[in-house]
C-alpha cells in the first residue's frame, strides 16, 4: 500500500455516529459520542489493516476534529446535522509505518 487518502464517509443515525469506508473493507466505527467515534477512526483503520492486509500504516485524519465537529453541526441546537458526509469530503491519510 503506498501513501494516499482513505475515503470515509460518516452517518448520524437515530444519535449514533457511524464511520464506514468504501476503500477499507469492514471497517465500521460507531459511538453515541462524535468526537469519540472520530477519534477511533485511525486506530479502527490501522487495525483493519494490519489485519486483513498485513500492512502496518499510519493513519491521520486530514481535518481535525473541531472541524469535523463544526462540519456536522455537533453542540449546536441551532444547526441540523448532516445525516451524510460524503466521503469527497472526509479522507484520512495513510502511510507506511516506519
Amino acid at each position: 500500500m503506498c501513501a494516499g487518502a482513505i475515503s470515509v464517509k460518516y452517518r448520524n443515525i437515530d444519535g449514533m455516529h457511524i464511520f464506514t469506508s468504501p476503500d477499507v473493507k469492514g471497517f465500521y466505527v460507531a459511538s453515541t459520542d462524535p468526537r469519540e467515534a472520530f477519534e477511533e477512526v485511525s486506530c479502527g483503520l490501522q487495525l483493519i489493516l494490519r489485519l486483513n492486509e498485513n500492512v502496518d500504516a499510519r493513519i491521520e485524519p486530514v481535518m481535525a476534529v473541531e472541524d469535523f465537529l463544526s462540519l456536522i453541526g455537533a453542540g449546536d441546537a441551532r444547526s441540523s446535522s448532516p445525516a451524510v458526509v460524503d466521503a469527497a469530503r472526509f479522507r484520512f491519510s495513510s502511510r507506511l509505518a516506519a
